[in-house]
């Protein structure tokens, strides 16, 4: 067990062994009993309360060797070993206090309340695009096919509406646990190292391309920033998700670890519903110019795996990536239950060792 402590300066740090915090107890860098809080924990106490204390004489030579010059006079030099770390440590305190609870939750109800706007934007778009279609070619089809488009769209809104908030319950009645917070916040750092250089990387290729077509670079580049960014958001705050810091074993860890990212992928539907249906206004828009109109036939005629996407084929590519948007709630519902359910057959194995220690020993 290790240990966060109050320094000279009542500033945390650590966190360190019992071992390691008697050294500094001797050397005269702490209390006698300081004021520790477990890792994982959140309770200040003494920690004289946590083990028992016996710190007596000077600092043995072989301590005295591993902490080198650090200590000096009875009280610790002002610099540190590991004062890179130390800087991207407050670098990050600062960040994920930016991408606070209140951020995650103000900004996912915008997304959502975003993509219901996209959605019905979409929908005058596509009807629109349907009559423009049917006037020019003298055809009752594409009419019909507005028609009909605006009828599915009615209720995938629907389906969307109800399905954007059913994931709460399902994370909140899913708990998970991580042994450490190393884990949280070294993923947090790194997923949004990854969104700064996919961002990056897409301008410059976007602006590489130039004209309108740097959208293809540009837009997908933006999204999966996005995603990384809010990833991140989610790793400084677990709770959000029902992920809680606490002790467990290896498979236990593991578990909590796979439960943080199915979750994660949950919980962030609003952004995908909000992308998707801005992806499709773009679409329908751009549908209008006979330029475009070639590209996207090529595109739809390449994806027949992708069902609507494919059936409707590149004219209707736009339409189709309306409805398939609506329908992303309840994919990722179902794809949730699903996942969850393996884990849940994990835990259950997990927990049968224990089962049968305690079914011996009471025999």
């Amino acid at each position: 067990m290790k240990y966060y402590y109050a320094d000279a300066q009542n500033k945390t740090a650590g966190p360190l062994s019992v071992d390691e915090l008697q050294v500094l107890i001797r050397a005269g860098a702490l209390k006698s009993d300081p004021m520790v809080v477990p890792e994982g924990g959140s309770e200040w106490k003494p920690l004289s309360a946590f083990v028992a204390l016996g710190i007596q004489g000077a600092m043995p030579s072989s301590d005295q060797r591993r902490f080198g010059n650090q200590v000096q006079g009875g009280s610790m030099i002002p610099f540190s070993r590991t004062i890179l770390g130390d800087f991207v440590a407050g670098a990050l305190k600062h960040i994920s206090g930016w991408l606070s609870e209140g951020f995650l939750n103000r900004s996912l109800i915008f997304d959502r309340d975003a993509g219901h706007f996209a959605i019905l934007t979409g929908g005058a778009l596509g009807l629109i695009y349907c009559i423009v279609i049917a006037i020019k070619r003298n055809e009752l089809v594409p009419a019909l096919v507005g028609i009909g488009f605006v009828i599915a769209l009615a209720i995938g809104q629907f389906v969307a509406m109800r399905f954007l908030g059913a994931g709460e319950g399902l994370i909140a009645n899913t708990p998970h646990r991580i042994s450490s917070k190393a884990f949280l916040e070294c993923c947090g750092l790194l997923a949004l190292l990854a969104g700064l250089c996919v961002m990056v990387s897409g301008l410059v290729i976007g602006i590489r391309m130039g004209g309108m077509y740097s959208l293809v670079a540009i837009v997908p580049a933006f999204f999966y920033a996005t995603m990384l960014l809010y990833l991140g958001a989610l790793a400084f705050n677990p709770q959000v998700i029902n992920v809680s810091i606490g002790e467990g074993s290896a498979g236990e860890e593991a578990v909590g670890i796979l439960g943080f990212f199915i979750k994660a992928g949950l919980k962030l539907v609003p952004i995908l519903f909000l992308f998707g249906g801005l992806a499709a206004n773009l679409l329908i828009i751009l549908s209008f110019n006979a330029d475009w109109l070639g590209t996207f036939e090529g595109f739809g005629a390449q994806m027949p795996l992708l069902g609507l996407l494919g059936l409707l084929g590149g004219n209707f590519l736009g339409l189709a990536l309306l409805l398939f948007a609506c329908l992303l709630p309840i994919i990722a519902y179902l794809q949730f239950l699903l996942l969850n359910l393996g884990l849940e057959f994990i835990r259950a194995i997990l927990v049968i060792p224990g089962k049968l220690d305690k079914q011996a020993k009471d025999i």
